[in-house]
């Protein structure tokens, strides 16, 4: 399996500081191609959120170099995973909450994480980051904790109506700022030609679902230079609609 990688980050409109961060990680073990993607929001006041989600970049990061090698030694890659993956955010949310106490400070951070081994996906969610799987269609992977998400799902508010909805910043919880974290975790096959993104909720509040799908149709990503040029695109195209948050993505195109 060959993949290429590309991402584009920013600041935005109105935010003296970007908040968010990301990580790309690849090794190889044997015929296998390991990716890990890693997108997070981070929020608080003055540098703090910027803090919170460079904590927990560095806690994935650092799991890539010790434990990749440990779950690659595991019978089960997903069970493994889904263990090492939940301590990781449990003790980041922790760690976070014992320095804001200290600080006097509320600071969080959302964090999709993804990775693939091989022709497997597994990703680890909490927040409103999202993960998206783009070939003939247009496929969110992960589900949003927000509010506003919960109400849609209880039918209480219709989709159409989300968008002039502010429940849909408020989340049910984040790394850091939630007493405990319940992670959304899941896994499936990677597929050939597919398009992986991961992206911040800045990215996408001013985008159409279609105009993502048709930007990084599969198809039409034959170079890593155009796969960069789509993510620069759209944060352009982001901050021409007024979008006031930090805009941030990643983008992986699967080559077969």
């Amino acid at each position: 399996m060959e993949i290429y990688t590309a991402y584009a980050t920013d600041e935005g409109n109105v935010k003296p500081v970007n908040q968010d961060a990301l990580l790309i990680k690849s090794a190889q073990a044997g015929d296998k191609r390991i990716l890990l993607l890693c997108i997070c929001d981070g929020m608080g006041g003055l540098s703090m959120g910027e803090r919170a989600s460079a904590h927990v970049i560095y806690r994935f990061a650092e799991w890539f170099e010790k434990g990749l090698p440990e779950l690659l030694e595991a019978e089960n890659h997903g069970e493994a995973l889904r263990e090492q993956w939940v301590e990781l955010l449990e003790t980041a949310n922790a760690s976070l909450a014992r320095f804001g106490a200290g600080q006097g400070v509320h600071l969080g951070t959302t964090c999709t994480a993804m990775l693939l081994i091989g022709d497997t996906y597994y990703i680890i969610h909490v927040g409103d980051s999202r993960a998206y799987e783009i070939t003939e269609e247009l496929r969110q992977l992960t589900n949003d904790q927000t509010v506003l998400a919960r109400e849609i799902a209880m039918g209480r508010v219709k989709p159409e109506l989300a968008e002039e909805d502010a429940r849909g910043s408020v989340l049910l919880q984040c790394v850091g700022a939630s007493r405990e974290i319940a992670p959304q975790f899941l896994t499936g096959t990677v597929r050939a030609n597919a398009v992986y993104m991961l992206c911040s909720d800045g990215f996408r509040h001013k985008v159409t679902p279609q105009e993502l799908l048709q930007g990084f149709a599969p198809e039409e990503m034959t170079e890593e230079r155009k796969l960069e040029r789509q993510c620069k695109y759209f944060v352009e195209l982001n901050k021409s609609r007024s979008e006031r948050d930090n805009i941030t993505v990643i983008a992986a195109k699967v080559l077969h």
